[in-house]
Protein backbone atom coordinates (compact mmCIF):
# COMPACT_ATOMS: atom_id res chain seq x y z
CA UNK A 1 0.00 0.00 0.00
CA UNK A 2 3.04 2.23 0.25
CA UNK A 3 3.15 2.35 -3.54
CA UNK A 4 -0.52 3.31 -3.66
CA UNK A 5 0.22 6.15 -1.23
CA UNK A 6 3.22 7.23 -3.28
CA UNK A 7 1.13 7.48 -6.45
CA UNK A 8 -1.69 9.27 -4.59
CA UNK A 9 0.81 11.78 -3.18
CA UNK A 10 2.12 12.56 -6.66
CA UNK A 11 -1.42 13.12 -7.89
CA UNK A 12 -2.23 15.37 -4.91
CA UNK A 13 0.93 17.40 -5.48
CA UNK A 14 0.12 17.76 -9.15
CA UNK A 15 -3.41 18.92 -8.37
CA UNK A 16 -2.10 21.41 -5.81
CA UNK A 17 0.31 22.97 -8.30
CA UNK A 18 -0.86 26.20 -9.83
CA UNK A 19 0.05 24.92 -13.30
CA UNK A 20 -2.46 22.59 -14.92
CA UNK A 21 -0.73 19.23 -15.17
CA UNK A 22 -2.23 16.28 -17.06
CA UNK A 23 -2.77 13.48 -14.53
CA UNK A 24 -5.47 11.33 -16.11
CA UNK A 25 -3.16 8.35 -16.66
CA UNK A 26 -1.78 8.68 -13.14
CA UNK A 27 -5.31 8.61 -11.77
CA UNK A 28 -6.07 5.54 -13.88
CA UNK A 29 -2.91 3.89 -12.53
CA UNK A 30 -3.96 4.69 -8.96
CA UNK A 31 -7.38 3.15 -9.66
CA UNK A 32 -5.69 0.05 -11.09
CA UNK A 33 -3.55 -0.28 -7.95
CA UNK A 34 -6.48 0.25 -5.58
CA UNK A 35 -8.68 -2.20 -7.50
CA UNK A 36 -5.95 -4.84 -7.57
CA UNK A 37 -5.35 -4.50 -3.83
CA UNK A 38 -9.10 -4.75 -3.14
CA UNK A 39 -9.38 -7.81 -5.38
CA UNK A 40 -6.39 -9.39 -3.64
CA UNK A 41 -7.95 -8.88 -0.19
CA UNK A 42 -11.26 -10.27 -1.46
CA UNK A 43 -9.47 -13.31 -2.86
CA UNK A 44 -7.66 -13.88 0.44
CA UNK A 45 -11.00 -13.73 2.24
CA UNK A 46 -12.52 -16.29 -0.14
CA UNK A 47 -9.48 -18.54 0.28
CA UNK A 48 -9.74 -18.35 4.08
CA UNK A 49 -13.44 -19.24 3.89
CA UNK A 50 -12.73 -22.15 1.54
CA UNK A 51 -10.06 -23.48 3.91
CA UNK A 52 -12.43 -23.25 6.88
CA UNK A 53 -15.13 -25.27 5.15
CA UNK A 54 -13.12 -28.34 4.13
CA UNK A 55 -15.23 -31.39 5.03
CA UNK A 56 -12.91 -33.44 7.24
CA UNK A 57 -15.26 -36.41 7.60
CA UNK A 58 -15.08 -37.62 4.00
CA UNK A 59 -11.86 -37.77 1.95
CA UNK A 60 -13.70 -37.76 -1.39
CA UNK A 61 -15.70 -34.67 -0.46
CA UNK A 62 -12.57 -33.04 0.95
CA UNK A 63 -10.59 -33.62 -2.25
CA UNK A 64 -13.47 -32.35 -4.39
CA UNK A 65 -13.76 -29.27 -2.16
CA UNK A 66 -10.01 -28.66 -2.39
CA UNK A 67 -10.16 -28.82 -6.16
CA UNK A 68 -13.39 -26.87 -6.61
CA UNK A 69 -12.99 -24.21 -3.93
CA UNK A 70 -9.48 -23.98 -2.49
CA UNK A 71 -7.47 -24.28 -5.71
CA UNK A 72 -9.70 -21.80 -7.54
CA UNK A 73 -9.40 -19.35 -4.63
CA UNK A 74 -5.64 -19.78 -4.63
CA UNK A 75 -5.60 -19.05 -8.37
CA UNK A 76 -7.52 -15.81 -7.82
CA UNK A 77 -5.10 -14.69 -5.10
CA UNK A 78 -2.17 -15.57 -7.33
CA UNK A 79 -3.64 -13.66 -10.31
CA UNK A 80 -4.03 -10.42 -8.35
CA UNK A 81 -0.71 -10.81 -6.57
CA UNK A 82 1.07 -11.42 -9.87
CA UNK A 83 -0.52 -8.31 -11.35
CA UNK A 84 0.52 -6.16 -8.41
CA UNK A 85 4.02 -7.57 -8.65
CA UNK A 86 4.29 -6.18 -12.18
CA UNK A 87 3.17 -2.64 -11.33
CA UNK A 88 4.61 -1.97 -7.86
CA UNK A 89 8.11 -0.47 -7.75
CA UNK A 90 10.83 -2.99 -6.98
CA UNK A 91 11.99 -1.08 -3.90
CA UNK A 92 8.52 -1.45 -2.35
CA UNK A 93 7.84 -5.10 -3.23
CA UNK A 94 8.88 -7.07 -0.12
CA UNK A 95 9.39 -10.47 -1.78
CA UNK A 96 11.45 -11.83 -4.64
CA UNK A 97 9.54 -11.27 -7.84
CA UNK A 98 8.76 -14.31 -9.94
CA UNK A 99 10.98 -13.05 -12.76
CA UNK A 100 13.86 -12.68 -10.29
CA UNK A 101 13.47 -16.29 -9.19
CA UNK A 102 13.56 -17.48 -12.80
CA UNK A 103 16.32 -15.21 -14.03
CA UNK A 104 18.88 -14.26 -11.41
CA UNK A 105 19.94 -10.64 -11.76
Amino acid sequence: MAYQKRVADVISSSLAASVKVPITRQQEHLMEIATSIENLFEGITHLAEALKTIPHDDEDKASFHMHAKVVSSMSEVRKHSDHLETIVDDDLWPLCKFSEMLFLR
